[in-house]
Formats: structure tokens, sequence, C-alpha cells
């Protein structure tokens, strides 16, 4: 693991709408704002369904709703093969039965329901 120096840019609070994928929503507010690398600094809100993979083997885990509520929510958006931002997204979820899963967000398999609220803070590499 190599440290990279550089500086924090502008703070972004974001608001995902109904029925748009959380990690897509994340990653086009950076392609409209033209952020290429950021940290997530935090995230909550609610799902339709949640879907999380875990371990070297990517194992995924589904909790159904009608309601998943996000718990946590960190991650990194780096700039993809194709120059996009790609977001890598991490958390806790909790289904409506209580039941609680922890991993990373499968992308287009995480539908907001109401909103998803997520801060994230640029960052501007020095090197």
């Amino acid at each position: 693991m190599a440290m990279e120096p550089g500086r924090f840019g502008r703070t972004l609070s974001l608001r995902i709408r109904p029925n748009e994928d959380l990690t897509r929503g994340v990653e086009k507010a950076c392609a409209e704002y033209g952020i290429t690398r950021a940290i997530v600094r935090t995230g909550i809100g609610s799902l339709i369904d949640g879907c999380l993979c875990y371990g070297p083997e990517r194992a995924e885990k589904k909790l159904h709703g009608p309601v998943v509520e996000i718990i946590t929510l960190g991650g990194e958006v780096m700039s993809g093969r194709d120059g996009k931002p790609e977001a890598r997204l991490f958390g806790l979820i909790g289904g409506p039965d209580g039941a609680v899963s922890g991993g990373n967000f499968v992308p287009d398999r995480n539908t907001v329901l109401v909103t998803a609220e997520v801060v994230l803070q640029e960052w501007q590499p020095t090197a």
C-alpha cells in the first residue's frame, strides 16, 4: 500500500433520488461536478432491497425490503479504465426483520427507496 500526497478539495452533500442505484448515483454526481477522486465520508438512507458482497470470493448477501436502511456508508471514488468516476462503496445495511449485513455495495443492485444522503470529499493528488 502506497501513500499518495495530496489535499482535500470540495465537500459535496448529495441527495440520491428514488429508483436510482446508490453506486451509480454517486458516480453520476462526481461526473457532473468533475470529480475523479473522492472519499465517501458518510451516508444514510433507504433502499428497496440491499445487496452486498464480501470476502475474497465476493459472496453476495441480499436483504429483501420493503425497506432496507443504510446504517453506515464509506468508500472511495477513483477514475475507472474509461476515465469516468468509479465508486467503491462499503457499509452496513439493516433489513425490516432486524437482520444486519456488512460488505461492499454491489453496483446496480441497491436501488434507493425514498432518498440516500451521501457526503463525499474530493481528493486532489499533488504529485
